[in-house]
């Protein structure tokens, strides 16, 4: 809302010193990085993974983009060792699709109830098949980890179920795997006029949010759907608020300090309804996810 139809950002340049020398990554360069790594393998496909790492380490070395002197190495481990357990997660499910598919297009549209219609347009990759049957499916790959205490981490997992409505919302009898350094997760193929119904929801949603901000943090919804429904009000707001000793999640977020200052703010917001959002956004999500397999 605030970038598209307001045309501001909160989002500043970084204002640290260029004389403070860094002995690690940050969250986001970490995050970058790694993302980095992982395109590679996936282009490269490298027989000796040790070979690779230490290719790419001599390149990030090379750019300056890693701290001086013996941290460098834990620098770049930090990144390394879940770059690489997400491959090995990948490798096996190659061996269970092993035959490529080429990249298909997508268009799809809908209509609004002002009776504006919306187009939705793009291209679905990382297409594979199991050689039998019309099943295919759909690899995700990345070096986060998506489970915390046997809890899936649903908030990292918002692209790849996109995706997945995306392919079955086009009719595409598909599966989708989402590699990570901790294990697999899976979505089971969906029917086709369920995942036009989630799309449709979620297009609405975003129109709506371009008008004005949705009462409603990713976060805070998956809390509040997580937790007995006794508890649910009150695990919500503690992970919106936080506390004395755990930050909560307005804290990283500028746009929802400044619209939803607290979970009150944002829970009896005069507009719209939090639990209507969180529902209709993030229950589809949190129904359909399940691990696989632990790493």
């Amino acid at each position: 809302y605030c970038q598209h139809s307001l045309k501001f950002s909160f989002d500043g340049e970084d204002v640290s010193s260029e004389d403070n020398e860094p002995f690690g990554f940050d969250r986001l360069q970490a995050h970058i990085h790694g993302k980095e790594l992982l395109e590679a393998l996936q282009s490269r496909q490298p027989a000796d993974l040790d070979g690779f790492f230490q290719q790419q380490m001599t390149a990030l070395s090379g750019k300056g983009a890693l701290p001086l002197g013996g941290f460098a190495e834990t620098a770049f481990a930090g990144i390394a060792v879940p770059a690489g357990q997400a491959w090995r997660q990948y490798q096996i499910l190659f061996e269970q699709w092993p035959r490529e598919m080429q990249a298909r297009h997508i268009e799809l549209s809908f209509g609004c109830a002002d009776g504006v219609s919306l187009q939705l347009s793009a291209d679905l990759t990382h297409l594979r098949h199991s050689g039998a049957g019309d099943s295919c499916a759909v690899l995700s790959l990345t070096a986060q980890t998506l489970l915390k205490k046997d809890r899936i981490q649903y908030h990292k997992l918002i692209l790849p179920w996109l995706q997945h409505l995306a392919a079955c919302a086009d009719g595409l009898p598909a599966q989708s795997f989402i590699a990570a350094a901790d294990g697999i997760i899976t979505l089971q193929p969906l029917p086709q006029a369920e995942a036009l119904d989630h799309l449709q929801t979620l297009l609405e949603a975003w129109r709506q949010g371009m008008r004005a901000p949705l009462p409603v943090a990713c976060r805070t919804a998956f809390a509040w759907l997580n937790a007995p429904e006794d508890k649910a009000l009150e695990t919500a707001q503690a992970q919106y608020d936080g506390d004395d000793w755990n930050p909560g999640e307005v804290d990283f977020d500028a746009y929802l300090e400044r619209f939803f200052p607290s979970f009150a703010s944002l829970y009896h917001s005069e507009t719209a309804d939090f639990e209507h959002w969180a529902s209709a956004l993030y229950r589809p999500l949190y129904i359909h996810l399940k691990p696989l397999q632990d790493g």
